[in-house]
């Protein structure tokens, strides 16, 4: 049985981001595919899982690369697939780890780590949120243009490792606007809503304007002359 300090050091050094893990997981990823030239990365999250059904391509599942495991959530496959949209080759991941999943960040960061390491510089993040506001019912596409951490962690904690970036990296502007801005001309036009939804009283306006800000999609792949993925069913 763990002692209490057992558990608090334990949890500390899931803060930890492991170097070492990544860098063998890139090895081993272009050991596997050395001659993948991806341009472009999609992490798919909750709901998104037969955005795949479409492409076809070689898969690799991620408990073969080291630090991945399987995925611990359900509708995450657990693959990476390497196709090609349009003659761009781009790296689909089918599903994610997560920080609640208990196994700390080097696992949630891999994907766009190996993305990186193997030439990518565009990742589009995909995921399944909740939300408040009347306008938007089940089976919205939304885009991100900013999030609040309320995790409690974040993947700065610990020593700087500058493989991984400055120490403080910008956060003005964590989702690029240009890309963004494609994201939304490549997609459907949005509806206008009938009427716009009552303001909240003051003295919740201020919470309910942040719970708002967080929407399912950040980030985009440059567009192509039709939409990189099917609409997901609500």
């Amino acid at each position: 049985m763990q002692s209490a300090s057992d558990c608090v050091y334990s949890r500390s050094m899931n803060t930890q981001i492991n170097q070492s893990t990544l860098d063998a997981a890139a090895a081993t990823l272009k050991l596997k595919w050395p001659n993948a030239k991806p341009a472009c990365g999609l992490i798919l999250g909750s709901g998104w899982g037969e955005a795949v059904a479409d492409f076809q391509g070689q898969e690799i599942a991620y408990a073969e690369l080291p630090g991945f495991g399987k995925t611990g959530v359900m509708g995450h496959a657990g693959k990476l697939l390497s196709t090609t949209v349009n003659g761009t080759e781009v790296f689909i991941f089918q599903g994610r780890r997560h920080w609640y999943e208990g196994e700390g960040w080097t696992p949630v960061i891999l994907p766009v780590y190996l993305l990186n390491a193997m030439g990518a510089d565009t990742v589009l993040l995909t995921n399944a949120s909740g939300g408040i506001r009347d306008d938007l019912p089940p089976g919205s596409l939304m885009v991100i243009e900013d999030h609040i951490n309320m995790l409690g962690s974040n993947p700065l904690i610990g020593p700087h490792n500058p493989k991984l970036g400055t120490r403080f990296p910008d956060q003005s502007e964590v989702y690029d606007q240009i890309l963004r801005k494609k994201l939304l001309q490549a997609g459907p036009t949005p509806a206008e809503p009938t009427s716009p939804p009552p303001a909240p009283p003051l003295k919740h306006r201020r919470r309910l304007n942040n719970i708002n800000r967080w929407a399912p999609t950040p980030s985009a792949c440059p567009p192509s002359p039709k939409p990189l993925l099917p609409t997901p069913s609500a």
